[in-house]
């Protein structure tokens, strides 16, 4: 500080009031506001959402924010680019081949994990961390996040409002739920890392939402290929905020293998995501890609890239192109990081590796 004035070389990110708008229509499944009659260019949006949602009346006065970067005067260089102290990795690998345990080496290491549980299959992790750390038991939180199924005459169907894919959202909003409140998961720093286990579930939550608010069209039938198309945007749009500079955390995104025959005859892998054509784009948003194998009972985390599976790491030079399944994260993160300072366990709390949906 200098007087009354903040210094800082980093840029800073501000919540800036845009303009007022006034709802002026509203339905199940939509609203719509109005601004501008004031400069005699009026204005309507209308907003598609579940409105059960949102507490919005007729004539109700909106604050429209918007968020900005702001920069500190001096061009950027690659000395202080973000991946000094945040690592954003995707993890992918046929189902069983370790992925969520394995996040049992970081915990060792010292960082603090929030997973955002889209599976309800930690039971891996929990012993692993009593096995291995048992101190540091309080430094993994999470939230359970499932939408309910009950079974009908012509299947299974949702038992209420599909909710997981909202609800996770509002999480990585701001990770606040009952009595536990640890702020905006974009501003947790490089000591933490955002755990999405897994991209599979979540891709699942977001076509059950868009499936649950869709509406048949002039034929009287719904179009599945605008669901299709809806959710597969809803989880590009959470990719590009996650590795967006402005989420200033660790991110490690869980997921398994699509195979997926390509134009010359060969089968590539990809993240399993909504529908075929998302897939291929989910590698695009990460600096880092890493593939999980169990090979005659070998599981192992490969960095370099397959006949199968493309993968990538920034310091090739310096990564084994194998690690072990039990300290293979950490030396992930340590070769590109350097060594992380030992954490302390914070104080358990109730919702600690325990079951709670």
């Amino acid at each position: 500080m200098k007087g009354s004035v903040f210094v800082t070389n980093k840029p800073i990110r501000a919540i800036l009031p845009l303009l007022k708008a006034r709802v002026v229509d509203r339905g199940p499944i939509h609203f719509t506001i109005s601004f501008g009659p004031e400069y005699g260019s009026p204005t309507q949006i209308k907003i598609t959402c579940n409105m059960d949602m949102y507490d919005l009346h007729d004539g109700d006065l909106l604050t429209i924010y918007d968020q900005a970067n702001l920069g500190v005067g001096v061009m950027p260089s690659l000395a202080n680019h973000q991946s000094d102290d945040l690592t954003k990795l995707l993890l992918i690998g046929d189902a069983k081949t370790g992925k969520t345990g394995s996040l049992v080496s970081l915990v060792k290491a010292g960082y603090k994990l929030r997973i955002l549980d889209m599976d309800n299959l930690l039971d891996s992790l929990k012993y692993q961390v009593l096995r291995e750390c048992p101190d540091l038991l309080g430094n993994v939180e999470y939230r359970t996040l499932r939408d309910r199924y009950k079974p009908t005459p012509l299947g299974p169907a949702l038992d209420g409002k599909a909710m997981a894919f909202i609800n996770a959202m509002k999480m990585l909003d701001k990770w606040s739920y009952d009595d536990v409140n640890l702020g905006s998961p974009a501003e947790w720093g490089s000591e933490c890392i955002l755990v999405i286990d897994s991209l599979s579930r979540l891709c699942d939550a977001a076509y059950d939402f868009q499936a649950s608010i869709a509406r048949p069209g002039k034929s009287g039938e719904i179009d599945t290929r605008a669901i299709y198309g809806a959710a597969q945007d809803a989880v590009e749009m959470v990719l590009s905020n996650l590795t967006s500079n402005a989420f200033q955390t660790n991110v490690i995104v869980i997921a398994h293998i699509a195979y997926q025959d390509q134009p010359d005859g060969t089968k590539k892998g990809f993240p399993q995501g909504v529908g075929q054509k998302l897939s291929p784009k989910i590698p695009q948003y990460f600096s880092s890609v890493v593939l999980y194998t169990n090979i005659r009972n070998k599981r192992t985390i490969k960095t370099n890239s397959t006949m199968l599976v493309d993968l990538a790491n920034p310091k090739p030079f310096e990564m084994s192109p194998e690690l072990p399944i039990e300290t293979g994260l950490a030396t992930f993160f340590e070769t590109l990081r350097g060594p992380t300072t030992a954490a302390s366990a914070d104080k358990p709390k109730a919702v600690v590796l325990k079951r709670r949906v």
